[in-house]
């Protein structure tokens, strides 16, 4: 009774705890004690051992998080092996999957339409009753690009035998959520089955090559530079282009990331005036901030794609030599409608022999006259040459250059767990109101003609499941629920130990 009474206090001075402040608090507290004073019983703890105690805990469920993740990767990677050469010469029409977005669609016949057919939803509570399906995954492709074509249909085929481990994974562990893979050609496979809606507009715009963790996985933190050319020939479409280009390559930054924008044409013109010569971290505050100030660039004079090659040199090398920013890959990503020299001067003094900075030109606009020189520059500095002539291609042409930079990891057959950092997932948080998640993801390649493309299996974590386990011996259960709670009101998670 004693213990039942202890936790109703501690839960009402929890509610108090996130809906005041600093003093209020502090009167709140001590006014609520004073309520329950009868039935509140203090007991000496030894501080120390229970957060030893509730890390170590902590620790075996992140640990049995990755090890599901671990047999997921095993599969897939079994899978690409096993049907790599089928995967080459496979017909679409030969093959049929749940998308997210059709299933139990019907046409006006009644009939179920192309990619969607009958799939069975239930509610379930440890879903947050969300309708689901335990059996089977449903495979989620980007609006912009073709449910049917034939890279997609292959890669969902091959990883189709995710659909057991999944099973599998959840049955050892009923804890886990939702389960993922992220595929380099843009699909996105989701255990369980769930269906998908559009927006208002009729338009999906997740894309899971666009999420913290695909991009924690597949690349190394990194320095990038944006070169955005404003001369005269830049004016209209093409640098509404070069707009959506530069915030799609903002998209794929992450928090582990450091960055600046320059604009370039007789003169340099950095995009935030007040960021003169050094990187930021990419949080989404800077990035949002970066994106205003894209609005306010116009056209004119001539482009010097020297000098602006020149300062960006400078400013990635000085932060790599004080051992600022992320200390690890360096870019330069170029966004323009041509170059008329190759500027080899300028790589021989910053960049050769070593070539540790990348060049990734994308060429705005239809044209290709000077194509040769960018797709140069490209070759020489270990990059990725990439044409953009509308703005539908914004978004697939981008992310390629995350392959490239995976390449490192590729060649090290590097498959170290990633955790992301404790934030709000859009797309949970509305299933599960407004929490916190985590993601371990691993990241796999496979070889294919035209190279190696990265592959990410993933599991997600919320704070709401780490509440639902026994992180703490049971006298102080209610200290701890009290502590991550706390927490959880702010958007915040202490996991240090």
């Amino acid at each position: 009774q004693a213990y039942t009474l202890h936790t109703s206090a501690t839960h009402t001075l929890c509610s108090s705890f996130s809906a005041n402040h600093s003093q209020a608090v502090c009167v709140c507290v001590l006014q609520k004690y004073k309520d329950h004073e009868r039935s509140v019983k203090i007991e000496e703890v030894d501080g120390a051992r229970l957060v030893k105690t509730v890390a170590e805990n902590m620790e075996e469920i992140f640990m049995r998080k990755a090890e599901a993740t671990r047999v997921s990767l095993k599969q897939a990677r079994s899978n690409t092996t096993t049907n790599q050469h089928y995967n080459l010469f496979f017909s679409p029409e030969q093959y049929e999957y749940f998308n997210a977005v059709l299933i139990n669609e019907v046409d006006e016949d009644g009939n179920s339409v192309e990619l969607g057919g009958e799939f069975l939803l239930e509610p379930n509570d440890h879903f947050n009753n969300l309708s689901v399906n335990l059996s089977l995954s449903v495979v989620q492709v980007p609006t912009n690009m073709y449910n049917k074509d034939p890279d997609i249909v292959n890669g969902v085929y091959w990883s189709e035998a995710l659909n057991k481990v999944f099973v599998d994974n959840f049955e050892r562990d009923p804890s886990l959520i939702w389960q993922y893979f992220g595929s380099a050609k843009g699909f996105f496979r989701q255990y369980p089955g769930v269906k998908w809606h559009p927006d208002e507009h009729g338009v999906i715009s997740f894309d899971c090559r666009n999420r913290k963790w695909y991009i924690q996985a597949a690349t190394s933190p990194k320095d990038v530079v944006i070169l955005v050319d404003v001369s005269g020939s830049m004016k209209g479409l093409r640098l509404t282009i070069a707009r959506q280009t530069v915030s799609s390559i903002l998209d794929t930054l992450g928090d582990d990331d450091f960055f600046n924008i320059i604009a370039y044409n007789q003169e340099i013109h950095y995009v935030e005036p007040c960021l003169n010569g050094t990187l930021v971290q990419a949080d989404r505050t800077n990035k949002d901030h970066f994106r205003e100030h894209l609005d306010k660039l116009f056209a004119k004079g001539i482009g010097l794609l020297g000098e602006a090659l020149t300062e960006a040199f400078t400013i990635l090398n000085e932060f790599n030599q004080a051992g600022r920013g992320s200390v690890c890959s360096r870019a330069i990503m170029l966004v323009t409608d041509g170059a008329t020299e190759m500027y080899d001067d300028v790589f021989a003094k910053y960049n050769w022999p070593e070539r540790k900075v990348r060049i990734f030109p994308y060429l705005i606009g239809r044209e290709s006259a000077f194509a040769d020189n960018l797709k140069w520059m490209a070759c020489a500095n270990k990059g990725y040459f990439s044409q953009i002539s509308t703005l539908a291609d914004v978004q697939e042409n981008v992310m390629r250059y995350l392959h490239v930079m995976s390449r490192p990891k590729v060649i090290d057959h590097e498959h170290d767990t990633v955790w992301t950092e404790a934030y709000v997932d859009s797309a949970v948080s509305t299933h599960y109101t407004v929490c916190l998640c985590f993601v371990c993801a691993f990241m796999f390649f496979f070889v294919v003609f035209n190279g190696c493309k990265s592959n990410i299996a993933t599991h997600y974590i919320t704070t709401h499941n780490i509440c639902s386990y026994k992180l703490y011996v049971v006298k102080c259960r209610t200290l701890v629920y009290a502590y991550i709670y706390y927490f959880k009101q702010f958007k915040k998670l202490s996991l240090s130990y």
